[in-house]
């Protein structure tokens, strides 16, 4: 924990035991009693000859329940060992102590045997070995060796203490020195993996403390910047200046507004624009003022000083890093960024404010921090505790002087974005919470039977009502820690889609303390489980015929209510585990569905496309559009239908085999229709490939006329949609009772409904204000849906 006002806050512990840390902090003079069940965080300034120095500790304190009794060498933090620390921080060579002190407990279902917290703490911390495409990038270049100088150390410690012993290879301190540092080197292999597995058996913790001193220099900013020492600058508050940030903040140009800050990327259509004023952004900051006058670009990738005009871009920064920076710049208010972007905005201020300004935030911002971690703890709950303390620690590690790298060189940078992004440490917690048993009940309405499958962040189950035992569902869980959530946007799909025929339905909706769910139709098993589950290499004409038909009609009904879905293939499309439901075929996944088309004021609008798009589907069917990464409307939907089928009839399209996509894409640019087709013996499809080359992004498809197209050999060659399907037993297909309304028999439902989106000649382009669109989604009407607030 950290306090402002040094020297005279201090932190003095007077009684430790293995579930509760007791003490007092003096803060001004004044006595604050404290008690923590779980201590996750202690960080401690120490001042020294008009220096601050920090010293960071990380605790993820994971105890077994049989062994809180026993005392097994946890650290007992003392003063002397503080004052030891400070004086080692000499003002001649300036060292910044790194602390890494981690528990583990699989009693805790950390899931020891395959190291994950283990490889999530220390696999980027430092320069990679091998860096990966997933790292994050600092403010010079990507994670790479390359890229980097390795910092000397001094006094590089690791203990690791447990019950047994045997666990700790032997590696001498002088190896520890001499390895190419990054404290991910220093770890790597020193756990005997075998001796660790034996370990979590007997459900006993391990403590690993890593420890290391790192000259300052190597974080030193003014290496970036080549300007002279900034003279000390007291922060000031400028309350008069409120009405103008609220004028910026609308990100609407002034009459006095003379400079403009760019956040995002304007290559993706990303990027949103504030209207500055220089005057002002050069009281607050020495150095802003020169990047200001200069127009002086710093060698880093975290900001672009555009010389040809009044600008700077700030390509990795979000609105909301945004609005607490021009907070800043333009009040002096101190405000905490969210836990996930304190890593960007430490790395924008250690470009552009003093040093004692960066300071003064920080210790701000732990004051806040800790704050909030003191309010949480009055309320006893453990689970929230830890959740407050994982998000202070993420916050901490990327602080100022934790983000004032020569570039993003300082491991705690690295690690506040790896935790961030990957959110495994909090995945762990969430598992252990949130996935469920057989007969376990949940929202007091399902009860889960079985698990149907697993993710990244989640998992889904199959339920079964207990009000209606005969109502199943398949309930999808997701943790409300992952970084790239789809759960709130599959929820947003389903509720357009509930008024629509033979869709996915959504059953019910709610959120917990670490986890969201949903529940909806329960699918049966996809086209490639199902040819895995009958063995069949392809499919028979009359099944793919329907499969052609009846994935047409549930990729219409997505793109009627203006999304288009951007991943059609094989395992997005799902038979109906109901025989009598047999004539409908769902269409699955809509984590990477685009909103093409907005409605507002009764009408539709299609959204302007974007110049530069990232890739979205798979590469094996997606459209020449999707690898030339232009924006993907309706048509490009249906080509990836088209190569899925042809895929499905004869398990060869010409790129099969191909690995790099440029090899891909001239494949799928060289092989005429004809030739397509007739790999797949479809040659009756030539005319519907005809029609979708003529469409562009905005163009409505006419379903109704690729119907007639596909319909038409199925008449010709006397085919019915009552036929068993190739997965099917004939005996049982021919006592199915097909429901006479089967929409997919008849034209009139690939017709233009009075709700779909129209043809691009009865409407218009629309580009709305990104702020704007994301509150009008926010506004939409609830439907009828029974749920429980899910965001």
């Amino acid at each position: 924990m950290y306090l402002p006002q040094l020297p005279k806050s201090v932190i003095l512990l007077t009684k430790q035991s293995f579930n509760k840390i007791e003490g007092f902090v003096v803060f001004d003079g004044q006595k604050l009693n404290i008690t923590y069940s779980w201590l996750h965080q202690i960080l401690f300034a120490i001042p020294s000859n008009g220096e601050i120095f920090l010293f960071y500790r990380l605790t993820t304190l994971l105890l077994p329940h049989t062994a809180r009794k026993r005392n097994h060498g946890c650290m007992f933090i003392t003063m002397k060992a503080v004052t030891e620390i400070g004086s080692s921080l000499q003002s001649v060579v300036p060292m910044i102590v790194y602390y890494r002190h981690v528990w583990w407990n699989y009693g805790y279902k950390l899931t020891l045997e395959e190291n994950k917290c283990f490889s999530l703490l220390l696999k980027s911390l430092g320069p990679t070995a091998n860096p990966e495409k997933k790292v994050p990038r600092g403010a010079i270049g990507n994670n790479s060796p390359n890229n980097q100088k390795s910092p000397r150390a001094s006094n590089v410690r690791v203990t690791l203490n447990v019950k047994k012993s045997e666990i700790l290879e032997t590696v001498t301190e002088r190896e520890l020195v001499e390895s190419s540092l990054g404290i991910g080197y220093i770890c790597v292999n020193l756990i005997n993996q075998s001796s660790l597995q034996e370990l979590t058996k007997n459900h006993e913790f391990i403590i690993l403390h890593i420890s290391m001193n790192i000259n300052k220099d190597y974080f030193n900013i003014e290496e970036l910047i080549e300007f002279s020492v900034a003279p000390s600058i007291e922060i000031s508050m400028n309350p008069g200046n409120y009405n103008l940030l609220e004028a910026v903040l609308t990100q609407q140009p002034s009459r006095d507004s003379d400079f403009v800050l760019t956040r995002g990327s304007g290559a993706n259509n990303d990027a949103t624009s504030y209207h500055v004023h220089q005057n002002v952004l050069k009281q607050r900051s020495f150095m802003l003022e020169g990047i200001l006058r200069q127009k002086h670009s710093l060698p880093t990738d975290q900001l672009l000083v555009v010389d040809t005009e009044d600008r700077i871009i700030f390509p990795y920064l979000t609105d909301d890093d945004m609005k607490f920076l021009l907070t800043y710049l333009y009040t002096g208010k101190i405000i905490l960024p969210k836990f996930d972007g304190f890593a960007r905005v430490g790395r924008i201020l250690s470009l552009l404010i003093d040093r004692e300004q960066l300071v003064n935030i920080f210790m701000h911002w732990q004051k806040l921090i800790v704050k909030n971690l003191l309010q949480v703890e009055k309320n006893n709950n453990n689970d929230r505790i830890i959740e407050e303390s994982f998000k202070a620690l993420i916050s901490v590690f990327s602080a100022p002087y934790g983000a004032l790298p020569y570039a993003k060189r300082m491991a705690l940078s690295l690690l506040a974005d790896q935790i961030t992004k990957s959110n495994e440490a909090l995945v762990e917690k969430y598992n252990e919470q949130s996935q469920y048993g057989p007969y376990q009940i949940v929202g007091a309405r399902w009860i889960v039977r079985r698990i149907l499958g697993t993710g990244a962040y989640g998992a889904v189950y199959e339920v079964q009502s207990i009000t209606n035992p005969l109502i199943s569902g398949a309930l999808k869980a997701e943790s409300n820690f992952a970084t790239d959530s789809i759960l709130k946007l599959e929820v947003e799909v389903l509720k357009q889609l509930q008024n629509r025929k033979y869709t996915v339905r959504l059953l019910y909706s709610g959120k917990r303390e670490t986890y969201s769910y949903l529940v909806m139709t329960l699918c049966g098993p996809d086209l490639i489980t199902v040819k895995q589950m009958k063995n069949l290499a392809t499919f028979s004409e009359s099944t793919i015929l329907r499969i052609a038909i009846l994935s047409l009609y549930a990729i219409k009904q997505l793109h009627e209510i203006g999304f288009v879905h951007r991943d059609i293939k094989p395992s997005n499309i799902a038979i109906s585990p109901s025989p009598a439901d047999r004539h409908i075929m769902y269409l699955l996944d809509y984590g990477m569905v685009r909103k093409y088309a907005i409605y507002s004021k009764k009408q539709w609008f299609i959204r302007q496309p974007r110049k530069q798009v990232l890739l979205r589907g798979t590469l094996r069917y997606c459209s020449v559009n999707t690898h030339k990464r232009r924006e993907q409307g309706r048509v490009d939907d249906l080509w990836s239908l088209i190569y899925m089928l042809i895929d499905l009839r004869s398990n060869h399209l010409p790129w099969n085999k191909a690995i790099r996509e440029d090899r891909i894409l001239y494949l799928k640019e060289s092989v005429s229709d004809k030739q397509l087709l007739s790999i797949g013996k479809m040659e009756f499809y030539e005319q519907i490939l005809t029609h979708l080359r003529k469409l562009r992004y905005p163009d409505r498809p006419d379903y109704r006329y690729m119907y007639k197209l596909m319909i038409s050999p199925m008449i010709k060659k006397q085919y019915f949609f009552n036929e068993p399907y190739d997965w099917e037993i004939l005996s049982e297909a021919l006592n199915l009772i097909i429901p006479e309304d089967i929409p997919l028999a008849q034209e009139h439902a690939f017709e233009e409904g009075e709700n779909d989106v129209p043809d691009i000649m009865k409407t218009a382009y629309h580009v709305p204000r990104r702020r704007h669109y994301r509150n009008r989604r926010a506004l939409q009407e609830e439907s009828n849906i029974p749920n429980e607030d899910l965001p």
